[in-house]
């Protein structure tokens, strides 16, 4: 439980500064997740409560919150993403867009600044690769690949910080008129998970980033690899309607 109140509170205290509100959340990206009313004025109290209930309900059914063994964090940051690398919006890029955002979105999917930061917040919604990467994980119970990833996608190259810069640029350029503008004032889903995913990019690397210090291992990782995975949906809250 206390890492559950840890993790609500980074993420809750983190969209509340970039003035997210998620009063939605898409479960397209995660099938099995229940989908419940959070807003940016929910006490984080009542959330933490409403989330370690969970735990405690898993624990007296006899299910358990985990496998028995899964992969420690690594003690320093892979310099390199895991092979093969999932893509962000590899399912995504519509018809439907304009073509100035069409352009938009190819080009900054194939920059390199944008790949080697490796957005999560863009994996969790808009990327088929990772989806199949985690379904192979569930199923197999083999979690190191998922391991490797989120160690990178947390700790980045060339640096944490030279990303979450790079990703702020990109979440103001996004909306400019000659990019996506027009397609957000349009409500094109596209670009709108496009901008959250780019305005998000430094909440989700570091919420994805938090470790159990009971275990040694991801939160993140643990609440997907759990037989009821509810409160990966905590990793989402970010993601919600701007």
């Amino acid at each position: 439980m206390r890492v559950l109140s840890v993790l609500t509170l980074a993420v809750a205290a983190t969209a509340s500064a970039l003035a997210v509100h998620p009063n939605r959340l898409n479960r397209g990206s995660f099938p099995l997740l229940e989908r419940q009313e959070v807003t940016a004025e929910t006490p984080t109290a009542i959330i933490t409560a409403s989330y370690s209930a969970t735990a405690v309900a898993a624990t007296s059914t006899g299910l358990p919150p985990a496998p028995s063994v899964l992969p420690k964090a690594p003690s320093s940051a892979p310099t390199v993403a895991p092979s093969p690398t999932p893509t962000p919006l590899d399912t995504s890029i519509s018809s439907s867009l304009s073509n100035e955002c069409m352009s938009y979105l190819t080009n900054l999917i194939s920059n390199s600044t944008f790949l080697s930061c490796l957005p999560f917040s863009l994996l969790l919604q808009t990327s088929n690769s990772y989806r199949t990467q985690l379904n192979d994980a569930r199923s197999s119970g083999n979690y190191s690949y998922l391991n490797e990833l989120i160690a990178y996608a947390s700790s980045p190259a060339p640096e944490s910080e030279a990303c979450d810069q790079a990703f702020a640029e990109f979440a103001e350029a996004v909306k400019d008129r000659t990019n996506c503008g027009s397609d957000l004032s349009r409500g094109m889903p596209v670009a709108r998970q496009a901008r959250r995913g780019l305005s998000n990019y430094a909440a989700v690397r570091t919420a994805v980033g938090l470790v159990n210090p009971d275990t040694g291992s991801y939160c993140y990782l643990e609440a997907v690899a759990s037989e009821r995975p509810d409160d990966a949906y905590l990793w989402q809250l970010p993601m919600g309607n701007m």
